[in-house]
């Protein structure tokens, strides 16, 4: 058979092509299909693919003209028989408009050209075309692949919901201290790079005891053990650490304070237990703060768990007397309440 060209649009098979028994046949296939390109270089350095190495199932093949070759030719190998077809090469896309890839229009090798930032550009849809030089026509319809932009361990995981103070009452149930704490990771999910713990790594005073204890993937509520005494500590710093599990790990921190607020846990007490006096007739005249009881409080001063108040036990049965207390120093102050004419002494 004389020299022909042919082209042959299939799945998977040739129909049989005769050729004489002088010649040989030689064809050229391009395949198309979406594959996923995993550049592992992101330094910066120029990162090179071959269209030819993404084309993996046949949707088209394009046959070259037969070429005449004898047998057993004597001549010095290897021998040039012929010069295929030229193609140029042609890319689109956000990746190339973005400045990222960009082809050799001559070789078809793809270029990387910057560093791609996966939390930007996770993947990039590029559609080529290749055109015949000598008509500069396309020989094909549009061909497309996608890189797909491989994830490194460059973000730590990130607080994103916390308190910076709150407050918890001295007398708080020990357990749930009513508070959530929410923290992300921008790394490809469901991987060891996003995947995190959330620690408490430090916390002072160390006692009582709080801990991060985890309601789901992202989300952590602080607990205690033991018991809160306000005059021994007021306020707490607590320091919280988000880890992640990639290589080499990377973790961010936050520092949260804790408030106690003081409650009613002290009696006051007398600072003298036995006070003495003497009175003679008194008329028409009532006298205040004829002598003062001090106290002592433990309380949080000028709150109603540390203001004192007074009552007689015994010994005003009468009730010549009565007892207030002053507002600011929190002392009793005893008052004759009316008058009387009787000369006695008293002991309390």
């Amino acid at each position: 058979m004389g020299n022909q060209s042919l082209i042959h649009k299939g799945r998977n098979e040739f129909k049989p092509v005769w050729v004489n028994h002088k010649g040989a046949i030689v064809w050229l296939s391009l395949c198309q299909s979406p594959s996923r390109i995993k550049p592992r270089d992101l330094s910066g350095r120029a990162s090179r693919i071959k269209i030819s190495d993404l084309l993996v199932r046949t949707k088209r093949r394009w046959v070259l003209s037969t070429i005449e070759l004898e047998e057993e030719m004597i001549v010095n190998y290897p021998y040039f028989l012929s010069k295929g077809q030229d193609f140029s090469f042609e890319i689109t896309g956000e990746a190339v408009t973005e400045g990222y890839l960009a082809i050799n229009g001559t070789s078809g090798e793809v270029f990387a050209l910057k560093p791609i930032d996966r939390e930007k550009y996770d993947c990039f849809h590029v559609i080529f075309d290749v055109y015949d030089t000598d008509t500069n026509q396309k020989i094909d319809k549009e061909l497309a692949f996608d890189v797909e932009v491989k994830d490194i361990n460059d973000n730590p995981p990130r607080f994103i919901q916390f308190p910076q103070t709150f407050t918890v009452s001295e007398s708080q149930v020990e357990g749930y201290l009513g508070v959530q704490v929410v923290a992300q990771d921008m790394d490809e999910k469901n991987t060891k790079n996003s995947t995190f713990n959330i620690t408490v790594i430090k916390q002072t005073p160390p006692e009582p005891k709080i801990q991060a204890k985890w309601i789901d993937e992202r989300t952590v509520h602080l607990s205690f053990t033991g018991c809160f005494d306000y005059e021994k500590a007021k306020e707490y710093n607590i320091t919280l650490e988000a880890k992640d599990h990639g290589t080499p790990p990377l973790s961010s921190t936050e520092i949260i304070s804790l408030n106690v607020r003081d409650t009613n846990t002290h009696m006051p007490e007398f600072k003298k237990k036995e006070v003495s006096f003497a009175y003679i007739y008194i008329f028409m005249k009532l006298y205040r703060d004829v002598f003062r009881f001090p106290v002592e409080d433990k309380d949080t001063p000028n709150t109603d768990g540390w203001r004192a108040k007074f009552f007689f036990i015994s010994g005003n049965e009468e009730g010549i007397f009565k007892v207030e207390t002053d507002p600011k120093t929190n002392e009793g102050i005893f008052i004759f309440s009316r008058l009387f004419i009787k000369c006695q002494s008293f002991c309390h």
